[in-house]
C-alpha cells in the first residue's frame, strides 16, 4: 500500500477558497457602505432649489451619519480591490471622502467606512466559519 501526497493540491484548494471568501467579504462591505448612503438622514433640509438632485432627496446628513447622496460621485466611487494574497482594500479615491470619514477642522465627521465594517463584522465572521 502506497501513500500518495496531495498536499500541494489541497493547499491550492484551501487558498482558492480563502481568496473567494475575501472577495465575498469585500463585496459585502461595499454593499453595506453604499446602502448606508441611501438611508434617511436626520440633518437639516437642503436649500429650496436643491430638494431633489438626480432623484435623491437632499436632506443633509447630521454629524456621525454617513453622507447624504447629492450627486452620487462618492457613492459610485466606493469599490474594493485585490491588493495581494488574502488582502483587499475597500474605499474611495475621491479626495473629499477622507474628510467626510474623519472630519475636518470646520466639519464634523460623517463616517461611512468604519461603521459599515462594524455592522458587517459578524456576517464576515460567519462567512469565514463556514467550510
Amino acid at each position: 500500500m502506497a501513500v500518495v501526497w496531495h498536499g500541494e493540491k489541497v493547499m491550492a484548494q484551501i487558498h482558492a477558497r480563502a481568496e473567494a471568501k475575501m472577495d465575498a467579504s469585500a463585496e459585502m462591505l461595499v454593499k453595506r457602505v453604499k446602502d448606508s448612503f441611501r438611508e434617511p438622514k436626520s440633518g437639516r433640509e437642503a436649500p429650496a432649489g436643491k430638494k431633489r438632485i438626480r432623484g435623491f432627496i437632499t436632506r443633509r446628513s447630521a454629524p456621525g451619519e454617513p453622507p447624504a447622496v447629492q450627486y452620487g460621485h462618492l457613492l459610485r466611487s466606493i469599490v474594493w480591490e485585490n491588493i495581494g494574497q488574502l488582502a483587499r482594500r475597500v474605499g474611495t479615491n475621491i479626495e473629499y471622502g477622507l474628510g467626510l470619514e474623519l472630519g475636518k477642522r470646520n466639519m464634523a465627521a460623517r463616517p461611512f467606512l468604519r461603521p459599515a465594517f462594524d455592522q458587517c463584522k459578524e456576517r464576515i465572521r460567519a462567512l469565514w466559519s463556514r467550510p
